[in-house]
């Protein structure tokens, strides 16, 4: 049973896709540390200031300490070792954009996922980034946009997790496209298959779920 973005995807996926060629087996990025700077998120994404309480809810996100214990599980089953993963405010922007994803069979992301339709003036569904120094708030916002997904990420992984809410979009009610957006982002990168939620899932049951599948 496969579900992709579009007929189009279906397409590309088995016409132009070849076997992964990833000498590792896993990487992962979680353990989400909140940045508590609404100011640099109305910055970056050059939001008005009548976006201000959204920008806060954002930038005060909850920590996930369940994601850590998570990653390390399925990284323990999949035999991939400590410098793989990137937890605690090594978790950012740069950590992910500066990696070589291509490496990977399986890249693993366990953190909060954010949806234009919950959040108005978010412009394009977003993956939440630790950032851990003044210089990384200086280049990036702490969200992965759909965006940079498509533009500054290669990939050749057999699988992409997204272990986040709403990274499925929950259908016809999302903002703009974005269901098949963050799904459509990372095929465009270089993903064969991806593992999402379509509802907001809770830390310690997820942790659970994900680190026995």
């Amino acid at each position: 049973l496969t579900l992709t973005p579009s007929v189009q995807s279906f397409v590309n996926l088995r016409q132009t896709t070849a076997p992964s060629k990833a000498n590792r087996a896993l990487i992962g990025f979680g353990d989400f540390v909140p940045h508590r700077n609404p100011d640099r998120v109305l910055t970056s994404l050059k939001l008005p200031e009548s976006c201000r309480e959204q920008a806060i809810l954002i930038a005060d996100l909850s920590m996930l300490p369940g994601t850590a214990e998570e990653i390390r599980g399925v990284a323990a089953s999949m035999g991939a070792p400590d410098d793989a993963l990137f937890l605690g405010t090594a978790f950012s922007e740069d950590a992910v954009k500066q990696a070589n994803l291509a490496d990977y069979r399986i890249v693993y992301f366990a953190t909060h996922g954010l949806l234009p339709h919950k959040l108005q003036c978010l412009p394009q569904p977003a993956l939440a980034m630790s950032m851990s120094s003044a210089q990384q708030q200086a280049r990036n916002d702490g969200l992965l946009m759909t965006e940079e997904v498509v533009e500054e990420l290669t990939l050749d992984a057999d699988l992409v997790v997204l272990s986040a809410c709403d990274t499925g979009g929950p259908g016809d009610e999302t903002g703009g496209e974005a269901l098949s957006g963050l799904a459509r982002a990372f095929f465009y990168a270089g993903a064969r298959s991806l593992l999402v939620s379509h509802w907001e899932v809770p830390d310690k049951p997820t942790m659970r779920l994900l680190t026995g599948t």
